[in-house]
């Protein structure tokens, strides 16, 4: 049997109290505890033992706290095994590390991304899962902060994920697909008015945003490669001044965000020259750490794609008000 790797409960967040290996290990069974239905047969300790690789006594101490501590009711059924027939869903989530799960997704400056958070915080509110969103721009960022365990999922972009597992495929996985759009419409060209972007000298790209840098490349390397223009690094919300200021020519931006694109700085927009194709540049995918045990399973139970799509079009159609 695979054994499951402990290393991200072994170096807690701050709000963890779960240090020693029992600790661990009781957070491993209630969080199959939670995901069990109730009637369901439990793994045995000589499982738990093989897939931990940890001793009979560290098993039965973390099931015994489970129950001392009324947070589930198991019924020994002999040779048939043990069965969970009974459970305090408080206390369960509360010895699982669940009793506060915290996710991270882009800045929500348009309809799209206010449908896509919303989507999230009343898939967790329909299912009572105290959950909080964090916002931070650039996919990259948020990935680092979910590596670094200060989030339990992020979202993005699939071209952004997928660029982002070729230097972290061993420690962040995609969890969940949404449907295309669900992230956001598209790019376009930005340059000051009256400027033509394919005489633009400095390109502004930011590496920390991989979906916005991977079209800006595709649409930019060959007159880069010629040395007929230079990229420009800078935070992507800084770009429209910075253009409207001369310190870079052009940039590419997210269609959605024109309208606040045009309350900033006055720019000309332009549409890129070729077609893309738009399914992985447009569409979310919820990411995980590979160390958070069973935070998949719990997900893909709580985010089900038709579910969000749902939310995300009543929102965008202003049927429903944003949750932020």
């Amino acid at each position: 049997m695979e054994k499951d790797n402990f290393s991200v409960l072994s170096q807690p967040r701050p709000r963890f109290r779960k240090i020693n290996t029992v600790d661990l290990v009781t957070v491993a069974i209630a969080r199959d505890a939670i995901l069990l239905d109730l009637g369901d047969r439990m793994d045995t300790v000589d499982a738990y033992v093989e897939k931990f690789d940890v001793s009979r006594g560290t098993v039965q101490k973390g099931l015994s706290r489970l129950e001392e501590s009324g947070a589930v009711t198991i019924e020994k059924r002999g040779v048939l095994g043990s069965y969970l027939i009974g459970r305090n869903n408080e206390l369960l989530w509360v010895e699982a590390d669940w009793n506060q799960l915290t996710g991270s997704g882009a800045i929500p400056r348009t309809r799209r991304q206010e449908a896509l958070s919303s989507s999230v915080y009343a898939a967790f509110e329909d299912a009572n899962v105290p959950f909080g969103l964090a916002y931070l721009q650039g996919a990259l960022r948020r990935v680092k902060g979910l590596i670094a365990n200060q989030y339990d999922f992020v979202l993005a972009s699939k071209i952004a994920a997928e660029l982002i597992l070729e230097d972290y495929k061993d420690r962040v996985k995609i969890a969940i697909e949404l449907q295309p759009y669900s992230y956001l419409s598209g790019y376009t060209i930005v340059t000051r008015i009256g400027d033509n972007p394919a005489n633009a000298r400095r390109i502004g790209v930011d590496p920390n945003s991989p979906d916005h840098a991977v079209v800006t490349r595709e649409i930019f390397d060959e007159r880069v490669n010629r040395e007929e223009a230079t990229y420009v690094e800078l935070k992507y919300t800084k770009m429209p001044t910075a253009t409207e200021a001369g310190f870079i020519d052009t940039f590419v931006f997210n269609r959605d965000v024109l309208d606040y694109l045009f309350n900033a700085p006055p720019l000309d927009i332009h549409d890129i020259p070729f077609d893309l194709d738009l399914t992985d540049l447009t569409r979310a995918v919820v990411m995980t750490s590979t160390n958070n045990y069973r935070i998949d399973d719990l997900l893909r139970g709580l985010l089900r794609p038709d579910k969000l799509e749902k939310i995300q079009q009543e929102v965008y159609e202003g049927k429903r008000f944003p949750i932020l």
